[in-house]
């Protein structure tokens, strides 16, 4: 199975339910819905930060620089650029699904990448800072406790995984 490809559709699909959210109060009265637009609200904004995590160290500067230090907090900005960023999150997760599953099939090691290399080194932090900003920090919703608990196990995962294949491949030098 190619995670690669299935795990960014997912989350894109996970984004247009978020998006949506007929659930959301006020969003619909009775039979009629008030709101036809993809227009985020707060309630969507904490579940694509949650799914999205490692995507927070980049989508909050730049929403942070694009509306200035004058602005009120844009959540459209803010919640499409965790959908973008997100689906490069996601693809690596995919390809670190894929590489699991290839040296479950093969009993080898596939060779590390070294974008796989830079993204578990990145995400790791990332996913460990934001989950315990919002986990012991008090900010956010519930879901985002959670959501960092996930996000740290499976950077952690990868980056182990990416470490093991960069120790059993690594060059051996000359000897002279």
């Amino acid at each position: 199975m190619r995670f690669r490809l299935l795990l960014p559709t997912l989350q894109t699909a996970a984004m247009l339910v978020l998006i949506w959210a007929p659930w959301t109060p006020g969003a619909h009265d009775g039979h009629r819905v008030k709101q036809w637009t993809l227009l985020p609200g707060p309630d969507s904004l904490d579940w694509a930060q949650g799914v999205n995590l490692p995507a927070a160290a980049i989508a909050i500067p730049v929403e942070f620089a694009a509306r200035g230090t004058e602005g009120l907090p844009n959540l459209r900005v803010r919640f499409y650029g965790f959908w973008l960023v997100g689906l490069l999150c996601w693809y690596m997760v995919g390809r670190f699904a894929d590489d699991l599953l290839r040296w479950r099939r093969e009993r080898r090691l596939p060779r590390a990448h070294w974008s796989d290399v830079a993204f578990a080194l990145i995400a790791v932090p990332s996913s460990v800072l934001l989950a315990g900003a919002f986990t012991f920090g008090g900010e956010g919703a519930s879901s985002l406790g959670v959501w960092g608990a996930i996000w740290v196990a499976v950077t952690f995962a990868a980056l182990m995984f990416r470490l093991a294949q960069l120790i059993r491949h690594r060059r051996k030098l000359p000897s002279s």
